[in-house]
């Protein structure tokens, strides 16, 4: 059912902790990727690394390596603060001030002029992208997965 109704899935921060977790997670990933779902995971471990954990993980270490490309992020450089001059990575509480410095950041980082309201279709689905600039879109929570979405 998950493969009919999504054809990519995120993970972030993907850690598997015990064997029964790997082993679960071997049979749903294998099932996954033979009906063609994408999977898009980060983790702090490369896949090997389960192995200190445990040799129980190889069939699931061994899937990821088939299956998926890998690619390790030089850990030196913190991704969520690109393209900003600042350590500020969380605004809260959520508030009309908050809203205004992340459209603030999101107009900063596109550098390109901005749509509004424009719409996509996909998989019988019509999606209100509230702003976009380029292949960049800009979201409230609520509107990408509540209810209504």
């Amino acid at each position: 059912q998950l493969a009919s109704e999504a054809w990519v899935l995120c993970f972030d921060e993907f850690q598997v902790l015990d064997i029964g977790d790997a082993s679960l997670l071997t049979s749903l990933f294998t099932l996954l990727f033979q009906r063609g779902v994408v999977v898009v995971a980060t983790s702090n471990r490369a896949p090997r690394a389960l192995y200190a954990l445990n040799d129980q993980f190889v069939k699931f270490v061994q899937l990821l390596e088939t299956r998926c490309t890998i690619l390790e992020l030089p850990r030196s450089f913190d991704y969520r603060l690109s393209g900003t001059r600042s350590n500020v990575v969380y605004l809260t509480p959520d508030s009309d001030e908050a809203r205004q410095r992340v459209f603030q950041i999101f107009t900063h980082l596109t550098g390109q002029p901005i749509s509004r309201n424009c719409e996509i279709r996909h998989l019988g689905r019509r999606l209100v992208v509230p702003f976009e600039s380029g292949p960049v879109a800009l979201f409230t929570f609520e509107e990408l997965c509540g209810d209504d979405a």
